[in-house]
């Protein structure tokens, strides 16, 4: 089989049935609940939005204001770095190793930029989180001053972008991600001050909460209440979601001003071997995108058992992914501070 079809049937069969699950849903909060705004959350977003726009110029959603949002975790921890609130986010994922090794990997900073604000001796200080997270703070507190110095200017020139997104002016915003804690949500909630919805696969806790003096509501279309490592096969073996859900530049790290135009422009980490090759990714959104409006105009509907078992098939069979889309699965995992991850190897697959 040519595999530029192999590609794209690969995306109708694995990523058809669950997108066309997941705007179905999108669909039907957005009636029931006003939503007049859509964001499409850097990198997922962009597969989504080219679904949303394909399903709009067909007379099959409503048209709404909407926007391609630039958000990654990294990028919005290095704004928080002397925020109390976003610490709490930023410095509980797990980490071994000194806080030189911390600050360029979780926070995105340079070396050249940690040898300005610590002094050696604090560089090389190993530390273990989540286990310390609270004196890793107190740490980071502590040389707030230094830090705010360091972020404010791009948080504010970060603000001034969202605000041209339409984000703030909206009423009730619907932000749409894969998942799964809404870390994201609910950082842009509490740095923009606005209530905020959330739509994701799989939500490790629905409904609303309080951020600060905000109101965070996420949902989660296949699964709500469950956490990574707890058994359930789409959010442990998710990292099939994350490697192809992604958009054609690698991670937003960080936001600058063109002093010609004053237009907003944005750098990327380095590309991963899905944004190297991206006509072959981009065939299986072709696949993916093509199935979602025919599910549309035929009204195909899959249970959530029946999408899990989907997803099951293709998580736990290396013989159902064909064998060239078996590199596009790479995962960037600095956050973690680990190399890049390729579920098929990574599950034993």
């Amino acid at each position: 089989m040519n595999k530029q079809n192999s590609f794209y049937e690969f995306g109708q069969n694995f990523l058809g049935p669950i997108c066309s699950e997941y705007f179905f849903n999108i669909r039907t909060y957005c009636s029931q609940n006003n939503i007049d705004y859509l964001g499409f959350l850097a990198r997922e977003g962009y597969l989504f939005q080219r679904i949303y726009k394909r399903l709009v110029a067909k007379s099959l959603m409503e048209r709404l204001d909407s926007n391609y949002i630039y958000a990654s975790r990294s990028f919005l921890f290095r704004l928080g770095m002397a925020n109390d609130f976003s610490l709490e986010y930023s410095l509980s994922h797990s980490f071994s190793g000194s806080l030189k090794s911390l600050l360029i990997r979780r926070f995105g900073l340079t070396e050249r930029e940690v040898e300005g604000l610590f002094n050696d001796e604090a560089l090389k200080r190993e530390w273990e989180l989540p286990d310390q997270k609270e004196r890793v703070k107190s740490f980071l507190l502590d040389a707030s001053d230094a830090l705010t110095k360091k972020t404010h200017e791009p948080l504010q020139l970060y603000k001034e972008y969202l605000q041209s997104t339409g984000l703030t002016d909206a009423k009730k915003p619907l932000l749409l991600d894969v998942g799964y804690s809404g870390t994201i949500q609910k950082l842009l909630t509490s740095m923009m001050e606005i209530d905020t919805h959330g739509m994701y696969f799989i939500a490790t806790k629905s409904g609303e909460q309080i951020i600060q003096s905000n109101t965070v509501t996420m949902n989660g279309v296949f699964k709500s209440g469950v956490k990574m490592g707890e058994g359930y096969l789409m959010l442990d073996r998710s990292l099939f979601l994350e490697g192809l859900l992604t958009a054609p530049q690698g991670q937003f790290i960080d936001i600058h001003k063109s002093k010609t135009d004053g237009s907003f422009k944005f750098t990327f980490a380095r590309k991963a071997y899905a944004q190297n090759n991206f006509q072959d990714l981009n065939a299986i959104f072709d696949g993916a995108i093509d199935f979602v409006e025919f599910a549309f105009k035929n009204n195909i509907r899959y249970s959530t058992s029946e999408t899990e078992m989907l997803f099951a098939q293709y998580a736990t069979k290396r013989n159902m992914l064909p064998s060239a889309t078996w590199a596009m699965f790479d995962v960037d995992d600095a956050i973690s501070g680990n190399p890049n991850v390729n579920p098929v190897t990574f599950f034993g697959l």
